[in-house]
């Protein structure tokens, strides 16, 4: 065989590891298993704060924003489609639960 060729091949088996239904490949790791905890970061108190101020600082800036284009309102065609596209933040705002 031609040893230019050789990358280019497949690897067998025995290079794929231990097979799906084997017993020795199964393991009980549980260091990625956070996802459920009560103590994940994520379902905390703090979590929900920082999301909370995140939230409501995006809505107050788009709402900045769209009276700054309402009170600079020189190109109709244009703004009118951007003040749409700024009005999501906060009703995505609205929407959070």
């Amino acid at each position: 065989m031609d040893d230019a060729a050789a990358p280019l091949l497949a690897p067998g088996p025995e290079a794929m590891g231990p097979a799906a239904g084997d017993a020795s490949s199964a393991t009980t790791d549980t260091s990625m298993d956070t996802a459920g905890s009560s103590n994940f970061w994520f379902n905390s108190a703090s979590a929900a704060a920082v999301a909370g101020i995140c939230a409501i600082t995006a809505a107050v800036l788009a709402i900045f924003h769209i009276i700054q284009h309402l009170r600079h309102y020189t190109e109709p065609m244009f703004q009118r489609y951007i003040i749409r596209i700024i009005f999501m933040v906060p009703v995505y705002v609205l929407k959070m639960n």
